[in-house]
Protein backbone atom coordinates (compact mmCIF):
# COMPACT_ATOMS: atom_id res chain seq x y z
CA UNK A 1 0.00 0.00 0.00
CA UNK A 2 1.33 3.30 -0.37
CA UNK A 3 1.58 5.94 2.06
CA UNK A 4 1.13 9.24 2.10
CA UNK A 5 -0.24 9.15 -1.06
CA UNK A 6 -0.42 13.60 -1.52
CA UNK A 7 3.18 12.99 -1.13
CA UNK A 8 3.45 11.01 -3.89
CA UNK A 9 1.40 12.52 -6.16
CA UNK A 10 2.93 15.81 -5.48
CA UNK A 11 6.45 14.44 -5.64
CA UNK A 12 5.37 13.15 -9.58
CA UNK A 13 3.39 16.74 -10.50
CA UNK A 14 6.67 18.29 -9.52
CA UNK A 15 8.99 15.46 -11.72
CA UNK A 16 6.96 15.81 -14.59
CA UNK A 17 6.92 19.71 -14.19
CA UNK A 18 10.82 19.80 -14.37
CA UNK A 19 10.89 17.52 -17.00
CA UNK A 20 8.67 19.83 -19.11
CA UNK A 21 10.75 22.78 -18.30
CA UNK A 22 13.90 21.12 -18.97
CA UNK A 23 12.83 19.65 -22.07
CA UNK A 24 10.60 22.68 -23.16
CA UNK A 25 13.65 25.68 -22.54
CA UNK A 26 15.06 24.45 -26.32
CA UNK A 27 11.79 25.24 -27.99
CA UNK A 28 11.73 28.90 -29.38
CA UNK A 29 8.77 30.52 -26.95
CA UNK A 30 7.76 33.24 -28.85
CA UNK A 31 5.68 36.23 -27.46
CA UNK A 32 2.24 36.12 -26.39
CA UNK A 33 1.23 37.70 -29.34
CA UNK A 34 3.10 35.69 -31.54
CA UNK A 35 3.45 32.04 -29.64
CA UNK A 36 6.30 29.88 -30.48
CA UNK A 37 6.49 25.75 -30.08
CA UNK A 38 7.48 25.85 -26.40
CA UNK A 39 5.45 28.59 -25.40
CA UNK A 40 2.41 26.62 -24.44
CA UNK A 41 4.24 23.22 -23.01
CA UNK A 42 6.84 25.55 -21.41
CA UNK A 43 4.07 27.21 -19.51
CA UNK A 44 2.06 24.24 -18.76
CA UNK A 45 5.03 22.88 -17.04
CA UNK A 46 5.38 25.97 -14.62
CA UNK A 47 1.24 25.43 -14.11
CA UNK A 48 1.94 21.90 -13.15
CA UNK A 49 5.33 22.25 -11.26
CA UNK A 50 3.69 24.50 -8.76
CA UNK A 51 0.45 22.28 -8.42
CA UNK A 52 2.84 19.89 -7.56
CA UNK A 53 4.65 22.05 -5.14
CA UNK A 54 1.00 22.76 -3.73
CA UNK A 55 0.28 19.18 -3.05
CA UNK A 56 3.84 18.25 -1.89
CA UNK A 57 3.62 21.23 0.91
CA UNK A 58 -0.19 20.51 1.92
CA UNK A 59 0.79 16.79 2.29
CA UNK A 60 3.68 17.61 4.59
CA UNK A 61 1.61 20.28 6.92
CA UNK A 62 -1.30 17.78 6.81
CA UNK A 63 0.77 15.07 8.01
CA UNK A 64 -2.46 12.67 6.48
CA UNK A 65 -1.47 9.09 6.49
CA UNK A 66 -3.98 7.72 3.37
CA UNK A 67 -3.87 3.85 2.39
CA UNK A 68 -4.35 3.51 -1.31
CA UNK A 69 -4.81 -0.65 -1.99
CA UNK A 70 -3.15 -1.84 -4.73
CA UNK A 71 -6.18 -3.19 -6.30
CA UNK A 72 -7.10 0.35 -6.81
CA UNK A 73 -4.19 0.84 -9.22
CA UNK A 74 -5.71 -1.47 -11.64
CA UNK A 75 -8.08 1.06 -13.75
CA UNK A 76 -4.72 3.33 -13.86
CA UNK A 77 -2.42 0.42 -15.64
CA UNK A 78 -4.99 -0.79 -18.62
CA UNK A 79 -5.90 3.02 -19.17
CA UNK A 80 -2.13 3.74 -19.26
CA UNK A 81 -1.68 0.41 -21.38
CA UNK A 82 -4.48 1.42 -23.76
CA UNK A 83 -2.96 4.93 -24.21
CA UNK A 84 0.13 3.28 -24.97
CA UNK A 85 -1.10 1.06 -27.36
CA UNK A 86 -2.76 3.26 -29.19
CA UNK A 87 0.66 4.82 -29.65
CA UNK A 88 2.60 2.32 -30.69
CA UNK A 89 0.13 0.83 -33.30
CA UNK A 90 -1.92 3.81 -34.73
CA UNK A 91 0.70 3.64 -37.82
CA UNK A 92 1.12 0.63 -38.39
CA UNK A 93 -2.39 -1.28 -37.37
CA UNK A 94 -4.21 1.37 -38.49
CA UNK A 95 -7.15 3.20 -36.67
CA UNK A 96 -9.79 1.07 -36.96
CA UNK A 97 -7.86 -2.16 -35.54
CA UNK A 98 -6.08 0.35 -32.84
CA UNK A 99 -8.94 2.08 -31.52
CA UNK A 100 -10.56 -1.17 -31.14
CA UNK A 101 -7.56 -2.68 -29.24
CA UNK A 102 -7.81 0.40 -27.12
CA UNK A 103 -11.79 -0.02 -25.78
CA UNK A 104 -10.79 -3.31 -25.37
CA UNK A 105 -7.55 -3.24 -22.94
CA UNK A 106 -9.39 -0.11 -21.09
CA UNK A 107 -12.89 -2.08 -20.35
CA UNK A 108 -9.76 -4.36 -18.63
CA UNK A 109 -9.85 -1.70 -15.71
CA UNK A 110 -13.58 -2.96 -14.60
CA UNK A 111 -13.38 -6.32 -13.72
CA UNK A 112 -17.37 -6.67 -13.40
CA UNK A 113 -17.79 -6.33 -17.56
CA UNK A 114 -18.67 -9.16 -19.63
CA UNK A 115 -16.83 -9.95 -22.72
CA UNK A 116 -19.68 -9.65 -24.89
CA UNK A 117 -20.82 -6.59 -23.66
CA UNK A 118 -16.74 -5.52 -23.96
CA UNK A 119 -16.99 -6.66 -27.98
CA UNK A 120 -19.75 -4.96 -28.93
CA UNK A 121 -18.84 -1.67 -27.15
CA UNK A 122 -15.47 -1.71 -28.47
CA UNK A 123 -16.85 -2.41 -32.23
CA UNK A 124 -19.15 0.23 -31.77
CA UNK A 125 -16.22 2.96 -30.38
CA UNK A 126 -13.92 1.79 -33.08
CA UNK A 127 -16.37 2.98 -35.71
CA UNK A 128 -18.09 5.99 -33.69
CA UNK A 129 -14.33 7.05 -33.52
CA UNK A 130 -12.80 5.74 -37.30
CA UNK A 131 -16.79 7.87 -38.24
CA UNK A 132 -15.48 11.64 -35.90
CA UNK A 133 -12.13 11.32 -35.98
CA UNK A 134 -11.43 9.98 -39.88
CA UNK A 135 -15.14 11.25 -41.71
CA UNK A 136 -16.24 14.48 -40.01
CA UNK A 137 -12.75 15.89 -38.41
CA UNK A 138 -10.75 14.70 -42.16
CA UNK A 139 -7.89 13.68 -39.53
CA UNK A 140 -4.90 12.32 -41.53
CA UNK A 141 -4.38 8.40 -40.22
CA UNK A 142 -4.42 5.30 -41.83
CA UNK A 143 -8.03 3.63 -41.71
CA UNK A 144 -6.66 -0.05 -42.52
CA UNK A 145 -3.51 -1.58 -41.70
CA UNK A 146 -1.17 -0.68 -44.08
Amino acid sequence: MLQRANLWAGGVLIFIGAAGILIGRTLPQGTLTRMGAGFMPFWLAVIVLIFGCIVLLEAVWNDERVSIPLHDLRPAFFVTLAIVAFAILIETAGFLISAFLVSMTATLASPGLTWRRNLVQSVLIALGSAVLFLGVLQINLPLFPR
